[in-house]
Parts: C-alpha cells; sequence; structure tokens
C-alpha cells in the first residue's frame, strides 16, 4: 500500500490548504461544512465496483455542496471524500488502477457539476429557498446531477482508453442497467439531500442520506455474495480437476475465453455472470465418472464413451437444486451439441442450441487442443484455430468461430491464459 500512502500525503496538504483558505473567508461557513467532510470521508466505504467501474455515494454529498456552500467550501467536502476513498483503499479489493480511474472520473464530475451550478444555476437560485421544492430549485438540482453524471461518465471512459483498459467493456457496463439505477437513486437522493439540510441542518441530512447508504450497503453486499459463490464455484471445479491431473486449470480457462467471446458478441453483463458460472461448471458431470476412464490412454470402449457422454447430463441432475443456477443448467447440458446435429445428449440443430451453449462448445475445444492429454500431445495455437476454422458450420457456430478469430489477435489475450504470445 506504499503508493496509495503517498497519494494520501499529496491529498493532504491540498485538504488543509483548501480548509484554511475556506476557513479564512467565512470562519461560521466553515464549521458547518465539516460535518458534511466527515460524512464524504466516510461514506468512501460504502462505494461499490460493479465490472471494474466504481461508483460511490459520497459524490451525492460533494454536489449538495456546491448548492448549500460557497466553492471553497464545497472543495474541502471534495477533498475529504478523495482521502477517505484513498484511506478505504487499504480495506478494499479494487484494484489500484480501478480506483485511480474512479478519482479521476470523480473530480471531472465534481468540475462539470460545479461549472455548470457556478457559470449558470447560482444566480437562478438568488432568492430562492433551498427548504421547499420550488421549479427553480428541482430544474438546477436536476441539471448540475446530469452534468456531475455526463462528465463523470467521460472521464471515465477517457481513463479507460488512457489505461488501455478494454474500452468496450466499460461503455457496456456505463450501459447497464444497474448503472442506470445507480444514477437514479443518486439522483433522487441529491432532491433530499439539499432542502432537508436547507430546512433541518445536519439532522436532516443524514435522514436523507438513510435510503442510499441502505441501497449501496444492499449493492455491496450483493457483489460480495456473487463473489462467495464464485470462489465456491471454483474450490468445487478444483474438486472435479484434482481427479485428473491432465485438466488442471482447464476450467478456469475455458471461462476466460467464454467470457471473453461473450464480451465480442456482446452479451449483456448479467448473462455474461452466468456463462462464467456455466464455463466453470460445464463438466460438473465428470464427479460420477471413474477417474480411471478419465485417465485412460487409450482408445474408450463403447461403454466407457457412453459413460463419458452421459457427463452433461449428469452435471445438470446434479446442479438442479441451485436455484441461482437454474437458467444455466441448458448451456451445460448442450456443451457438446454440434452445429450440425450431430453432437449429444440431444441432437441439437444448430438453431436449438443456446448460445451459452455454443460459446462453452468452441471455448472448451480450445483447450482441449491446445492442452495436454494422456492420448495426445497439445496443439500449437494456430494449429487449434486451423481445426476450429475448418470445423466451423460442423461442429461450432460460424459466428461464435468469428468473434473468437477477432479475439485471439487481441493483444495479451494469449497471456491471459498463460500462454506465451504466438
Amino acid at each position: 500500500m506504499k503508493r496509495p500512502l503517498n497519494y494520501i500525503l499529496f491529498l493532504l496538504p491540498a485538504l488543509l490548504f483548501t480548509g484554511g483558505y475556506a476557513l479564512y473567508l467565512d470562519p461560521g461557513s466553515f464549521l458547518n461544512v465539516l460535518p458534511l467532510a466527515v460524512i464524504a470521508f466516510l461514506l468512501r466505504s460504502l462505494e461499490v465496483s460493479y465490472f471494474g467501474e466504481i461508483i460511490s455515494p459520497a459524490g451525492v454529498v460533494t454536489i449538495a455542496s456546491l448548492f448549500l456552500f460557497p466553492a471553497p467550501q464545497a472543495l474541502v467536502v471534495l477533498f475529504s471524500s478523495l482521502l477517505g476513498g484513498f484511506v478505504f483503499l487499504s480495506f478494499s479489493h479494487i484494484a489500484q488502477d480501478g480506483f485511480l480511474k474512479s478519482i479521476a472520473s470523480e473530480l471531472g464530475g465534481f468540475l462539470g457539476a460545479l461549472l455548470l451550478y457556478r457559470y449558470y444555476f447560482a444566480s437562478q437560485l438568488i432568492g430562492i429557498p433551498l427548504n421547499t421544492y420550488s421549479p427553480a430549485l428541482l430544474l438546477a438540482l436536476a441539471s448540475v446531477f446530469l452534468g456531475y453524471a455526463l462528465s463523470f461518465n467521460f472521464i471515465s471512459l477517457l481513463s479507460s482508453f488512457i489505461l488501455r483498459s478494454n474500452l468496450r467493456d466499460a461503455l457496456r457496463v456505463h450501459l447497464s442497467l444497474f448503472f442506470f439505477g445507480i444514477y437514479l437513486v443518486l439522483g433522487v437522493s441529491l432532491f433530499l439531500l439539499v432542502p432537508t439540510y436547507a430546512a433541518f441542518g445536519i439532522l436532516g441530512l443524514l435522514l436523507g442520506l438513510i435510503p442510499l447508504c441502505v441501497f449501496f450497503f444492499a449493492s455491496k453486499l450483493y457483489f460480495h455474495t456473487q463473489e462467495v459463490y464464485r470462489q465456491s464455484l471454483r474450490s468445487l471445479v478444483g474438486v472435479i480437476e484434482a481427479m485428473d491431473p491432465y485438466t488442471h486449470g482447464h476450467s478456469d480457462r475455458v471461462a476466460t475465453v467464454s467470457l471473453e467471446i461473450g464480451k465480442t458478441l456482446p452479451l449483456s453483463q448479467p448473462r455474461l455472470q452466468l456463462l462464467e458460472y456455466a464455463a466453470y461448471l460445464h463438466d460438473m458431470g465428470k464427479v460420477s465418472i471413474d477417474p480411471a476412464i478419465l485417465r485412460k490412454p487409450g482408445a474408450l470402449t463403447e461403454e466407457e464413451w457412453k459413460i463419458i457422454k452421459a457427463h452433461p447430463v449428469d452435471g445438470v441432475e446434479i446442479l438442479r437444486n441451485v436455484k441461482f443456477l437454474k437458467p444455466i443448467l441448458p448451456w451445460i447440458e448442450h456443451h457438446h451439441e454440434k452445429a450440425n446435429g450431430s453432437g449429444y445428449p440431444s441432437a441439437l440443430s444448430l438453431s436449438e442450441i443456446p448460445l451459452e451453449a455454443r460459446i462453452i462448445t468452441l471455448a472448451d475445444a480450445f483447450d482441449a487442443m491446445i492442452s495436454n492429454r494422456p492420448y495426445r500431445p497439445p496443439l500449437t495455437v494456430e494449429e487449434a484455430l486451423k481445426e476450429i476454422e475448418n470445423n466451423s458450420g460442423t461442429q461450432f457456430d460460424p459466428m461464435v468461430v468469428k468473434a473468437f478469430k477477432r479475439l485471439i489477435r487481441k493483444k495479451n489475450f494469449l497471456k491471459s491464459l498463460g500462454l506465451p504470445g504466438q
């Protein structure tokens, strides 16, 4: 945590300078702004990370401070919020690059809101009380918040480009329903905070923050639960792969390739999350197969082949009673179907096979080709890609093959699978 400490040491002088300047300008107003600064600092502990994009409830308090105090006092709230962000980074699992991007976005959002408010709406609100919902106040709150949201998202996407993150992934997250939901909650909270603080002081502000805090706490709890699910699935897969040393890491790689293909097509974030679960669990049915069959170096007998071919259905039966996995059961059951209808267990035609199952089919086959097996040495990536192209339309969905070919050309994709660039 050495670098976050450096950022904290940089922010402290900025906070002290703006605080001293605000105190010099208006000592009475400065004492009133201190509670908001402390609240903004603490609210940073509730920020959520949604597929690498971070958003904090503290932004609402910084925007509200623009309406309630002069600009120097509002800057005290902002810098206190940013300081809290770096302090709570020490207790989070958020990647540092992602956190720096969120700080830049928060600064950009505040600047957009500040310029819009100070150069237009401040003069429009002179003489209008903030403790009532007048049309002028509602328009100002809505417009300034919109300026904050647009600036925040623009800087976030620009940072993704500068940091060489996947800009398409970031754009997909920013356009997701969850992100729109977050901004709806933040906007409603802003409508509550300014009039309640103006009418009842700090007590009104705290009451107005309750719904916001509950929402972000519930969101953090939800994402924590999702991560627990994910880690539990990975542990379960580890038990399966322990039966066959040749498949160690297979499910991790299939999940990685499946996710990247899903992003290329593209799938929505909720479908991508379920696709990851399905990719991890696609071989769940192999837990009921004799390890001697899985490790057999020679040709399988007809009876052994029947046992192997039953593993998709066996996997579905094992997972059937897990409620949150029900949407992915058809994807697991049909991940060995073929585009020409010659696959198993149901010999489905291409149009009948779920798209997610078609994605896992290709990812599974690709990893099998480039991995060492008891019955053959691994293929090179080029050889595996040629094999996939040769079987496009017969074994694999041509649309998925096309997406995979684009994926293979992406920089660092092979390294993400633990393979050298080829």
